[in-house]
């Protein structure tokens, strides 16, 4: 049974009306010694509520951070990795009971995304007949792909639940080059700043696309609008894709190709 947080007014209250009900103490003014003693005593029964509260709070895995997160996943033998957010820890440990069941679809993706280097992964279920299935896998940058591969490889042939065959594989990456040029306002200030945030902005838009995804050019403007409101228009004036130019239109990719950022810059 959960009980209902009570604030120090309501006790009081409580205590008062009880008081009065079952003895001859009729004098609760402020000073007196029977509102000192239930005063002292709801304070510490106050403080009790809030420690019970936050406690109740701690003991569900959608409200736990930190130190109480982590006795959660202990409980299910999912420990947090270094540095990882209570966020993502909070996902994994939500998901562990399909990674004890066995090497279902969840389970597997959870393993692999565990592999350091790896930002996401794709699954192309019969790419070899019933019981095959290929992984794409999205690698951070900077990442060696040859070394990625052989250890997401390694990961899936200790696993055979989810197919016959299983085969990691890198998805045909396609560059992105652009130029941007920012209109600014007469009043505008550190412009400077505003340029490297755009970069940002549209770098960070391109890298997180996932295999299969388009660039959606009305997407992008508006973030890069939302950046000030010192912007007052933009023009793309250089729009290349796997080194070809394109129209500045929404750019589709095919389920084995992934857009990335290669040169982005802004003016």
């Amino acid at each position: 049974m959960i009980v209902p947080k009570k604030t120090f007014a309501e006790l009081m209250d409580a205590a008062i009306a009880r008081l009065s009900a079952n003895t001859p103490i009729t004098n609760f003014a402020p000073g007196s010694i029977a509102r000192a003693l239930l005063e002292v005593t709801n304070s510490l029964l106050g403080e009790f509520y809030e420690v019970l509260d936050f406690n109740l709070a701690m003991a569900f895995v959608s409200h736990a951070k930190g130190y109480y997160l982590d006795l959660i996943g202990d409980l299910l033998d999912c420990k947090r990795r270094d540095g990882e957010s209570d966020d993502n820890y909070r996902y994994r440990i939500c998901h562990q009971v399909y990674v004890v069941a066995g090497c279902n679809l969840t389970a597997l993706r959870l393993e692999l995304l565990s592999i350091d280097g790896v930002r996401d992964v794709v699954f192309t279920p019969y790419t070899y007949g019933t019981g095959s299935f290929s992984v794409y896998i999205v690698p951070e940058a900077g990442v060696v792909m040859a070394t990625l591969l052989q250890t997401v490889q390694e990961k899936l042939d200790e696993k055979v639940a989810y197919g016959i065959r299983a085969q990691a594989l890198e998805p045909v990456m396609l560059p992105v080059d652009l130029k941007i040029r920012l209109v600014f306002s007469q009043a505008a200030q550190n412009k400077e700043i505003t340029v490297t945030q755009v970069q940002k902005v549209v770098w960070e838009y391109i890298a997180n696309l996932r295999p299969g995804e388009k660039i959606i050019v009305a997407e992008l403007v508006q973030r890069i609008m939302d950046v000030s409101e010192d912007i007052l228009d933009m023009e793309i004036y250089y729009f290349y894709i796997d080194d070809r130019p394109v129209l500045v239109t929404n750019q589709e990719s095919a389920w084995d190709e992934v857009f990335y950022p290669r040169l982005i810059e802004v003016s």
